[in-house]
């Protein structure tokens, strides 16, 4: 089956993740002040969320790399390692107009033994400098952005030492050094600073040209085709969130949505999607399609991994195929934790023979969550209405038979997530963590929301209060310090350190007789 190209959660990530994992990213915040609001007529129909919780566990990495550089400051040729640690790690910026994502690196590069030769002197140094840097990648209507790169450096240049065959020439060279010190940080904070300005272009340019290729040529360029380009398609950050809001139409009216739910903010990756959205999309990409059995066996081979029985071909299975209408040609609807779907077609092929008519099959899925996500379980057998134009009553039934045997393959009585087969990449593998934390069908919306685990805390019961501890040490009395005062002011005729304790113990008897 053609699998229409539209924008969904996982390309989303999937994009993100690509510039992330190349990229370190405004240090300026971009920030708006004004809420945006929907009006009834301007609701979306799709909405989507991502939290700063999420995105730092799929981008944050440590950075560790060593060089061996030689270099000239100052008109000394320098050459030693260079040791640089660090992390990339996302930052989410508050903005209501767009979604914007800052990649940072922050880091230290250390340099424990450099050596410098400026003539007959050699010098011997050490450096270290902290960087921060900051590239920001935009999301809006006109697909991913990024800024230039921003960041900071400073370094701290320490001369170690310095040798020469002459002792002036040592004097001389040390302190020249020691003199230029300033402008050896300052030439190397700035030398550094290019440096990983460079680095982080180059490594952020082909991820973020991907991402752009792809919401361009994948998702605007398959609708814009069809001239069913969304209505609109809007994303805003929060400090914990990137927010996607979409409204995405058909070719006919569908009633649309006149209020959006509100989605848990708990959730670190969720998406609601309203049945008009789907309907007009399998409408816009599927409306008058002609779809085969080999393209219904290969979407449901994609989906689950396996080739359903009713669906395989074999050499005595006569070749069939349908053909969508050209209005409504699939209609879903969520209802009470349950979604109905209705597929329409208006011709049936068997072998050599074709049937035009009305045909419809309906099925309805009782929708609940488990350990490995969202599960539908098939409610009844699939209804099957056939009207072919020119037809007996018993060849109508024959048709009903087929179609139920044929759709049985594609309707499953159970339909699970934990069935489906993921593509084999990292993002993937990441996001096996999430757990599904809730599913939801009502009011024309179907709600999914998951949740990465959250850190344990150790929780002490019935905790007494720490005890004081006791001094063990005895009080000095009055009689105590008239003892000391007597033995000192006898000493203190004879020696000096006594005479000088003296005033110290008069002080303190005054003090204890007060």
């Amino acid at each position: 089956m053609k699998s229409p190209r539209i924008l969904a959660v996982t390309p989303l990530l999937a994009l993100i993740t690509q510039v992330a994992s190349a990229a370190l990213p405004v240090v300026s915040p971009l920030a708006a002040s004004a809420e945006t609001t929907f009006q009834a007529s301007d609701t979306p129909n799709f909405i989507g969320q991502f939290s700063q919780r999420l995105l730092s566990d799929l981008v944050t990495t440590p950075v560790k790399n060593s060089t061996y550089i030689r270099d000239t400051v100052l008109g000394t040729s320098v050459r030693g390692a260079v040791n640089t640690r660090g992390v990339v790690f996302p930052l989410l910026v508050p903005n209501t107009q767009k979604g914007v994502l800052q990649l940072r690196f922050s880091g230290t590069s250390v340099s424990p033994s450099l050596v410098g030769q400026n003539g007959p002197a050699t010098i011997y140094s050490s450096a270290v400098t902290n960087s921060t840097m900051a590239k920001t990648v935009v999301f809006d209507d006109r697909g991913i952005r990024h800024l230039p790169t921003e960041g900071t450096t400073r370094s701290q240049v320490n001369i170690d030492g310095v040798s020469a065959n002459r002792r002036l020439v040592k004097f001389i060279a040390r302190r020249r050094a020691n003199g230029s010190r300033g402008q050896a940080q300052a030439v190397t904070s700035a030398r550094t600073k290019a440096e990983l300005k460079r680095e982080i272009d180059k490594g952020a340019k082909e991820p973020l040209l991907t991402a752009q290729d792809y919401f361009v040529n994948e998702f605007q360029l398959p609708l814009k085709e069809r001239n069913a380009s969304p209505k609109y398609l809007r994303f805003r950050s929060t400090k914990d969130h990137l927010h996607l809001a979409m409204q995405q139409l058909g070719r006919t009216a569908i009633a649309q949505p006149t209020s959006s739910p509100v989605v848990n903010p708990q959730h670190d990756l969720a998406f609601g999607v309203h049945q008009a959205a789907i309907t007009g999309l399998y409408e816009v990409f599927y409306g008058g399609e002609v779809v085969n059995d080999r393209d219904w066996l290969q979407a449901m081979d994609t989906l689950t991994g396996d080739e359903p029985a009713p669906l395989r071909i074999t050499s005595q299975t006569p070749r069939w195929s349908v053909r969508f209408t050209k209005i409504l040609p699939v209609e879903v609807r969520f209802e009470e934790s349950s979604a109905c779907i209705e597929l329409r077609f208006d011709q049936v092929k068997q072998a050599a023979k074709v049937i035009d008519g009305k045909f419809t099959l309906s099925v309805r899925y009782l929708l609940a969550k488990d350990a490995g996500g969202p599960r539908g379980t098939r409610q009844g057998e699939i209804l099957v209405s056939v009207a072919g134009e020119g037809v007996s009553e018993e060849e109508n039934a024959e048709l009903i038979e087929f179609l139920r045997a044929k759709f049985a393959g594609v309707f499953l009585p159970t339909l699970a997530l934990a069935d489906v087969v993921p593509p084999t990449d990292d993002l993937f593998s990441k996001l096996e963590k999430l757990t599904m934390a809730e599913l939801t069908a009502k009011d024309g919306w179907l709600v999914a929301g998951y949740q990465l685990p959250r850190s344990k805390t150790m929780l002490v019961k019935n905790a007494s209060p720490k005890k004081q501890p006791v001094s063990t040490v005895s009080r000095i009395t009055k009689q105590d310090l008239d003892a000391v005062e007597a033995r000192l002011t006898k000493a203190a005729e004879k020696h000096e350190m006594a005479r000088r304790a003296l005033p110290y113990v008069q002080r303190a008897r005054k003090k204890s007789c007060h």
